[in-house]
């Protein structure tokens, strides 16, 4: 990574941990179309996993995909309940893009710590939610190139 990569990386963690702490979520979004734009390391999971259980924004959509992108088993907790919880912004998607986002986001970092969320999700009693941590479980094995955590 070049300086001036490192540097805007930095610049553009800092607006994440501000929009956080003020619950600014323009702020938040211009932040993340930053970070994609730049590029995202490890840096970025701790205020990423912050964000995914954040309730005052409508972006956790592009926060489980960072944390996918990143891996890390320190996303997993985050990831799980991104998969099971029901936002009220999302009241209108009968599809559950986030909850299927977060379940592939775990069978990528993968190790089994990952596996044993989606054993949880899979357990669930939200059927659809349920149905893609299944599928993600079936298909563990043929998956495995994309496991961050083999």
């Amino acid at each position: 990574m070049t300086t001036s990569n490192y540097q805007a990386q930095e610049a553009i963690l800092a607006r994440l941990q501000s929009a956080c702490a003020a619950e600014d979520a323009v702020g938040l979004e211009h932040a993340l179309n930053d970070a994609y734009r730049t590029g995202l390391s490890e840096d970025f999971a701790p205020i990423l996993t912050k964000l995914c259980r954040a309730n005052w924004h409508t972006r956790h959509e592009d926060v489980v995909s960072a944390l996918q992108e990143i891996g890390g088993t320190s996303a997993i907790e985050p990831l799980e309940e991104a998969a099971i919880v029901d936002h009220p912004y999302l009241a209108y998607d009968e599809h559950f893009a986030l909850a299927r986002k977060a379940t592939w986001a775990l069978a990528d970092i993968g190790g089994d710590e990952a596996k044993a969320a989606l054993m949880r999700i899979a357990a669930s009693t939200k059927a659809t939610k349920a149905a893609f941590a299944n599928k993600r479980l079936r298909n563990w094995e043929t998956e495995f190139f994309r496991k961050r955590n083999r």
